[in-house]
């Protein structure tokens, strides 16, 4: 066997015997047949954008559930497969040192249409999606008002700020209206 190194990692080349006929030769060689490499399947689930990215907000991630496959969603996903056990990245990368492939070069990463290909290792491995909005699938025609379920309009709040502004302000006001009386209650009490 002879190895030869290319831009993708090593390759192996298996030299094969072969049968030589014709008259000057040594006789009859033995072909050997080469060695076939066992068919490799990677397995897959496909799953939308948005719900990935709705599963690794889960995760904590801090990413936008957008539908967009960017750099900052395949970054979080790289980063949350790097979290799971060796033993779960061993089976999509045998070499254990990357626990994905190059996006796009192997049929278990890569895109199918609007969908996103994923290892099923690291599919059963997700936790539940959060329960926020895709801003993708709110997307209407400028003018039109997109329709929402019960369930999506009480996603929506989460995008919303978390602290309570309006209370703070009412709080802040009551605070002022205290301030003034009690000021004025000791400038009579000085006065008398």
């Amino acid at each position: 066997m002879a190895y030869v190194s290319n831009q993708r990692g090593m390759k192996v080349i298996d030299f094969q015997r072969v049968q030589l006929v014709g008259p000057g030769y040594l006789g009859d060689l033995p072909y050997i047949a080469p060695e076939m490499p066992a068919a490799t399947e990677h397995p897959y689930v496909v799953l939308s954008v948005c719900d990935l990215q709705r599963h690794l907000i889960a995760a904590g991630k801090r990413i936008a559930a957008d539908g967009t496959w960017g750099t900052a969603s395949k970054t979080a996903f790289s980063d949350w497969t790097k979290t799971l056990p060796l033993a779960d990245a061993r089976t999509v990368m045998p070499t254990g040192y990357n626990a994905l492939p190059t996006f796009g070069s192997r049929e278990d990463y890569k895109f199918q249409g609007q969908s996103l290909r994923i290892p099923a290792i690291y599919a059963t491995r997700l936790l539940p999606m959060a329960n926020v909005l895709c801003r993708a699938s709110v997307r209407t025609a400028p003018g039109e008002e997109p329709i929402r379920s019960d369930a999506d309009v009480a996603s929506v709040a989460s995008y919303e700020s978390k602290t309570p502004w309006a209370m703070i302000g009412v709080g802040v006001g009551a605070a002022v209206i205290i301030g003034v009386l009690v000021f004025k209650s000791k400038q009579k009490a000085g006065r008398a």
